[in-house]
């Protein structure tokens, strides 16, 4: 049924309630086929993880976008150390415009920003919480891992500025 389901490009579901005469159709119904399409995703994401233990280096290629009105981002991952890649689970991403009851991080200014409908660099920070939690999934470990130990990294706060260097070559840097 899910082979018939997968040359068709049909749903599991689909398939079911086109029934023909095959007597594995007879046999389900539609809630099992969501069922049975669950448990081979979950197999699919189990061996996600198994493929990147033990490797260090890859390579996430993330594309956000907006889909059926829905801000999402879907990825590719590879590592070169086994030469293997993987789809990694859709992401869905909180709108930028709008804080969650999880963001309690953020300072007072934030969130008066946000009151009046001002966010504009929060969706940026939904794109790396996606990719960390994508990460995460991935690898067991987040972007926090990957922190330098004694880095302070945090927006530049009333009374301070960012300060623009020249490059080796005299070039001056944009500020990441």
């Amino acid at each position: 049924m899910l082979e018939r389901a997968v040359s068709s490009g049909c749903s599991a579901r689909q398939v079911l309630l086109i029934g023909d005469d095959d007597p594995q159709a007879v046999a389900c119904s539609p809630g099992q086929a969501d069922l049975w399409a669950n448990k081979l995703q979950q197999m699919y994401f189990a061996s996600q993880e198994e493929l990147f233990q033990g490797f260090n280096h890859w390579s996430i290629v993330a594309d956000p976008a907006t889909h059926n009105n829905r801000e999402v981002m879907a990825a590719v991952a590879y590592s070169w150390e086994c030469d293997r890649g993987t789809y990694p689970a859709f992401q869905y991403v909180t709108p930028g415009r709008h804080l969650t009851t999880m963001d309690h991080d953020f300072t007072d200014m934030v969130t008066e920003l946000a009151a009046r409908g001002k966010l504009e660099r929060v969706a940026a920070f939904r794109q790396l919480q996606a990719l960390s939690h994508l990460t995460y999934l991935l690898t067991r470990k987040t972007l926090w891992d990957f922190s330098v130990p004694g880095l302070q990294l945090r927006p530049i706060v009333a009374g301070e500025v960012r300060v623009l260097k020249p490059s080796a070559a005299g070039r001056v840097k944009r500020p990441c």
